[in-house]
């Protein structure tokens, strides 16, 4: 389902989506803006408005999705490419944005939301869900406050910029402040996500998982099989439904495969 687009073309799809989604609910963007607040830091300027942007467009999706196939499936590609980049544009100054949520982040809110929209489309791209019900199935996913998270994201990403300026502000000796912060970020990231590949035995596991998710097996069942597999492998236990999910999930991320399909209390 992901195609190999580069920014200009990602960020074009989107910008597109995001004037039909305004023009549909006459929501007004100089009240609830798209762009982060003046003289934000470019790392967490690029995190806000590219969440921002892909919100909006799964908003728009969700609200109005185009009645004719072709079309949407151009806009679930744009958008589940636009989620991504979303998310690494996030973690490359999540530090700073957690260290502002006061219990909640915003931004991760409004990619969980970006996500959940993005799983129901992949249902009907994969075709688990026929196209002549995609739009009953959109709206099945939650609905959002969408002027309430985007408040929220720049109410948060200010604070963060207050918070990054003095970071750098106090270490004058570092006139490379704010791209050494990003740098280390993405590079403790990078060792997070080595480390995990390195563990061969959680490697296993979630391959096992992974396999067992796509074939349609309820996360319960599996649950079962891991209590029974685990002492017989050496495999780390997980006892959730979630935890199962998750497992899979970033088994496909880390592998470029499908997702597999979301399923609720199985």
């Amino acid at each position: 389902m992901i195609l190999d687009w580069d920014a200009a073309t990602i960020g074009g799809a989107i910008l597109r989506k995001a004037k039909r989604a305004k023009a549909d609910a006459c929501l007004d963007t100089r009240e609830v803006s798209l762009e982060a607040p003046a003289e934000t830091p470019s790392p967490l300027r690029d995190a806000y408005e590219a969440i921002a942007r892909t919100l909006f467009a799964a908003w728009g999706l969700r609200r109005n999705s185009p009645k004719a196939q072709s079309l949407f499936e151009q806009d679930v590609r744009s958008l589940s490419q636009a989620w991504k980049a979303s998310r690494k544009k996030y973690q490359a100054v999540e530090i700073f944005l957690q260290a502002e949520a006061h219990g909640r982040c915003a931004h991760q809110e409004a990619l969980n939301v970006i996500m959940r929209v993005n799983d129901a489309c992949g249902h009907v791209m994969n075709g688990y869900i026929p196209f002549l019900q995609a739009v009953n199935h959109l709206k099945k996913v939650p609905p959002f406050d969408l002027a309430r998270l985007l408040k929220e994201m720049r109410r948060q990403a200010s604070r963060a910029a207050l918070r990054f300026t003095k970071t750098d502000r106090d270490n004058p000796t570092s006139e490379n402040k704010q791209s050494s912060d990003q740098a280390k970020l993405i590079s403790h990231e990078k060792q997070r996500l080595t480390k995990g590949k390195r563990d061969s035995k959680l490697e296993s596991r979630d391959q096992w998982i992974y396999g067992l998710c796509c074939r349609g097996l309820s996360h319960k069942k599996i649950i079962g099989q891991l209590n029974v597999r685990c002492p017989k492998e050496g495999w780390d236990r997980i006892n959730s439904v979630q935890g199962v999910r998750a497992a899979a999930i970033r088994y496909a991320e880390r592998h470029d495969l499908p997702k597999p399909a979301s399923r609720k209390n199985l």
